[in-house]
């Protein structure tokens, strides 16, 4: 029973919070101008007037009523204003500033999670679709061949080995197949395509996963109380530093971390949806589609000049690509398929 008044609960506190805020800091900005209830006129002495006949549980049921109306406005306009600043930071003139972004770290995690789920369903296939091993080794030997016309050095693990060793060690190791699929596919064009689909996976998790929806809808939550307590709390510090002093612009700092919270909160919420794609406990469309369309592959040109792996920092093209680890992968709850990785 209480866990079916949870949701509901938690759609509730967050415009509630936020809704609070803004009538502390209105009563507070306004108050100065209004007169004494006994030498009130017009409206506002229409509403003394009824607060006073209706009585004090009324006129708290109608304030609920009314920050709730404010805080559901506020989460809009943060939400829109989350949408036009969070591009910005991804601007090629903002490269340099992209890690003040609250999402920023988040966001490569949950590109991280989502590009395992997708080289995790490329490996699957690679196990059982001779067309699709077909393409991949067809095109490691077309780069190795552009790389020795060219002059330069592909790729170390794709240099190491001709073809037939590739087929044969990427059959066998899956560390191997990990890395060799994670550099010659684009995985970065599916790893967006996936992040997409984030937002039917979570009711698609009702009645599978409660427990992990739980998890998820708690965090998501969380992330949308802090988020949306920025702009009221900004409003009455600004208020506050109006009335007592501009010493209280100092607690700024209170949004200011929540804002950062918040973020933290939306991204771990993703974040569980991400590994819970990877781990195969709930499906995908992108990811289905893996099973057999046509695979983009990275261009040649492509992988002699950048030597990364492609799809982790999408979004950032300042953010260093992170090193693929044994350590990192083994972490990685591989689908009931895939042969364990030999270490």
């Amino acid at each position: 029973m209480l866990s079916s008044l949870l949701p509901g609960l938690r759609e509730l506190r967050a415009p509630l919070a936020a809704g609070y805020v803004w009538l502390l800091g209105l009563w507070l900005a306004l108050r100065p101008g209004l007169p004494p209830p006994g030498q009130a006129s017009g409206v506002y002495r229409d509403l003394l007037d009824l607060g006073t006949w209706a009585g004090k549980a009324a006129v708290f049921a109608a304030a609920t009523f009314a920050a709730y109306l404010l805080g559901t406005m506020s989460l809009a306009v943060t939400h829109w204003l989350d949408t036009v600043v969070t591009p910005l930071f991804r601007a090629p003139r903002l490269q340099s500033v992209a890690w003040l972004e609250p999402k920023y770290r988040g966001r490569r995690r949950i590109l991280r999670a989502l590009r395992d789920a997708v080289v995790n369903k490329l490996s699957d296939r690679f196990l059982t679709d001779e067309d699709f091993r077909d393409k991949v080794l067809t095109h490691i030997r077309g780069l190795q061949e552009f790389a020795r016309r060219v002059g330069q050095e592909p790729p170390r693990i794709i240099a190491g080995a001709r073809s037939d060793e590739h087929r044969r060690r990427a059959m066998d190791d899956y560390l191997h197949r990990w890395h060799l699929l994670g550099t010659v596919v684009r995985t970065d064009v599916y790893v967006e395509s996936v992040k997409e689909d984030l937002d039917y996976v979570g009711p698609r998790l009702l009645g599978k996963e409660d427990q992990l929806y739980g998890e998820y809808d708690r965090q998501n939550a969380e992330g949308s109380l802090r988020i949306g307590l920025f702009l009221p709390l900004v409003f009455l510090i600004a208020v506050l530093a109006w009335r007592v002093g501009p010493w209280c612009l100092a607690a700024l700092a209170v949004p200011v971390k929540l804002l950062y919270l918040g973020s933290s909160s939306w991204a771990a919420a993703e974040q569980n949806l991400a590994v819970a794609l990877a781990a195969e406990r709930v499906d995908s469309p992108t990811l289905e589609r893996l099973k057999s369309a046509d695979v983009e592959f990275v261009p040649f040109e492509e992988l002699m000049v950048g030597r990364v792996v492609p799809g982790y920092y999408a979004g950032y093209p300042n953010a260093r690509a992170p090193r693929e680890t044994q350590g990192r992968i083994a972490t990685v709850a591989p689908s009931k398929s895939m042969p364990k990785p030999k270490f």
